[in-house]
């Protein structure tokens, strides 16, 4: 939620494991610089995620909204439901630890 604005909606059905890859790659980009989006293998939508001074642009495919937010604060929630969902796939299935795409979700 930002701003009142359902930006990722808890009432579809979007997998952890692609969930966290997608912000563990907005991440990357945005050490980087650059600007992100995140897809959904269940849905067309598209969030981007666009850098302006100190805050981020959020804006959907599907929906007329658009929302800012301080960086600092999206990245921090980010890297926290990254950790948590790295953490919790560990926790459940330990043997995940060896699996690359899981191992990439500790990186950074």
């Amino acid at each position: 939620m930002v701003d009142g604005v359902e930006v990722i909606s808890g009432r579809g059905h979007v997998t952890l494991v692609d969930l966290a890859s997608s912000l563990r790659h907005a991440l990357d980009r945005f050490s980087s610089g650059e600007d992100a989006a995140i897809d959904f293998t269940e849905s067309a939508e598209v969030i981007q995620l666009r850098h302006d001074v100190n805050r981020v642009l959020i804006t959907s495919s599907q929906h007329e909204w658009q929302v800012s937010v301080d960086r600092e604060v999206l990245v921090s929630a980010f890297v926290e439901f990254v950790r948590e969902a790295h953490f919790r796939l560990i926790e459940f299935l330990p043997e995940l630890a060896e699996n690359p795409v899981i191992r990439r979700l500790s990186s950074g």
